[in-house]
């Protein structure tokens, strides 16, 4: 599996842990968006992980729906494809040399 594959899969955990705080603070993406300075499109598309973010914005977006950095992030460890394309991912592990050319 690609590094570009795995990023994907990380965006996409990252924009689940986004909507899934958004809604538990019962914030439509607009209210979220109006408080960090970006229109809700911005919102709707980290949350489908079709558009990454700067390091920046994470922590504004951690600040507007009253949470640390760290709640956002996909935990320390998560598997992202399946059978023999299937990767368990790391966040403080490099990958391995085969990883890198699977």
């Amino acid at each position: 599996m690609s590094d570009g594959a795995i990023e994907a899969g990380f965006y996409m955990i990252l924009g689940g842990l986004i909507e899934a705080r958004r809604k538990e603070r019962k914030m439509t993406q607009t209210e979220v968006g109006n408080m960090i300075g970006v229109h809700r499109n911005t919102i709707m598309r980290w949350e489908s992980g079709d558009m990454h973010m700067d390091v920046w914005q994470l922590f504004r977006l951690a600040d507007a729906l009253g949470c640390s950095h760290l709640k956002l992030l996909p935990p320390r460890k998560f598997i992202w494809g399946a059978g023999f394309d299937e990767v368990v991912y790391e966040r403080d592990k490099p990958l391995t040399q085969k990883e890198r050319c699977a």
